[in-house]
């Protein structure tokens, strides 16, 4: 089993916006965080990105500071641009750390602008300085007009410096794609290759893919509204035909609508997960506890008996998490009490304070 080390990074908030959504990056014996707040009255509105740090591997946080590159900025007619977290990655041989984001726009009713698609941005933070370079556009590969999302995404490094990113599109209905990016010496990223479309007829198409090379092997996981999928490959083109994910007795896994992650730790392949089945019907779709769990690549499928509790249930939905190994011997977690219930009192967030959730930063070290 696992060793499984919790630290609360920050606490508490205002009933009008919450922490949610964190992305962490360990950097030597320190941390970095990333967040934005999201307007609890409203459904994915996010604002105010910032970002703290740890210089003592998680037991101590300083306070945050806004992330001046990302302004919340509103426009006359009160639309405004709002950025989720997606990716930090640490590139050593400038000591500089990627960051990207995708965008949301908003109207005057703090509603999604459906007008204007999703993009990814990218920009880069070099800690010595504390310096932030301007965001730049990602075009990555989507019919005209779609929106392009990488929200919790991970990257898998190649041989040659080049990077594949997971991410999805939405164009009336979701699918996946991967694409191998290429690293200038400016720093410029473009797209030099790319994978099939990974579909699904089954509810509103596949989404939020997660992507681990594992053992020679490159291990796919999609979100999907009936089930969360899996799939492997060789070559990160020419995948299996996507099944549901399910124990290694052939029950399922109970997984559905909300993202995974995959992890290699220790030479053994887990999948982190929620599921229906563990009394948690009062948290929205059955968005927590934050479990992992041992991944049979024989049979692509979790082993029951490894299954762990990787974030505690405490009323509130840790469904929205990043999931990244440091090394082969170590991996992380983060993740926010995101503080919105069910429907119709989606927005009362009174309803996961009363079985304790209060808007807790998580940071865990699975080793």
């Amino acid at each position: 089993m696992l060793k499984i080390d919790r630290y609360i990074a920050k606490s508490g908030y205002d009933r009008i916006r919450c922490h949610a959504n964190p992305v962490a990056l360990p950097l030597g014996d320190g941390v970095l965080m990333l967040t934005q707040k999201l307007l609890i009255s409203a459904i994915d509105c996010f604002s105010e990105v910032s970002y703290f740090t740890s210089s003592d591997g998680g037991e101590s946080w300083g306070a945050s500071e806004a992330v001046p590159v990302l302004p919340d900025v509103t426009a006359a007619d009160g639309s405004r641009e709002g950025y989720n977290v997606s990716v930090l990655h640490y590139f050593r041989e400038d000591g500089s750390v990627l960051v990207m984001v995708t965008t949301y726009n908003y109207n005057v009713l703090n509603k999604l602008d459906r007008a204007l698609p999703q993009q990814v941005k990218y920009f880069y933070f070099y800690p010595e300085e504390k310096r932030w370079s301007t965001p730049q556009l990602l075009p990555l590969p989507a019919p005209e007009g779609a929106g392009v999302l990488a929200v919790n995404a991970q990257l898998t490094m190649l041989d040659n410096g080049d990077f594949l990113l997971p991410y999805s599109v939405n164009n009336s209905g979701f699918t996946a794609k991967i694409a191998r990016i290429r690293r200038s010496g400016d720093g410029s990223l473009s797209v030099v290759d790319e994978s099939r479309e990974f579909c699904c007829d089954a509810g509103r198409g596949v989404l939020e893919p997660s992507l681990c090379f594992f053992e020679g092997k490159y291990y796919l996981s999609l979100r999907n509204d009936e089930s969360g999928m899996v799939a492997c490959s060789e070559d990160w083109h020419d995948f299996s035909e996507l099944k549901k994910w399910c124990f290694s007795d052939g029950s399922w896994l109970g997984n559905c609508n909300t993202m995974t992650r995959l992890l290699g730790i220790k030479g053994k392949l887990y999948l982190v997960y929620t599921r229906q089945g563990l009394n948690n019907d009062h948290v929205f779709r059955n968005r927590a506890p934050l479990l992992i769990g041992q991944v049979d690549t024989a049979t692509l499928t979790v082993i029951r008996a490894s299954e762990q509790v990787v974030v505690p249930e405490h009323g509130a939905r840790l469904g929205n998490f990043t999931a990244v190994s440091q090394n082969e011997n170590q991996a992380y977690v983060s993740v926010a009490e995101w503080m919105q219930t069910l429907e119709p009192e989606w927005f009362d967030c009174k309803k996961c304070e009363e079985y304790g959730a209060d808007n807790r930063i998580w940071y865990v070290i699975l080793k």
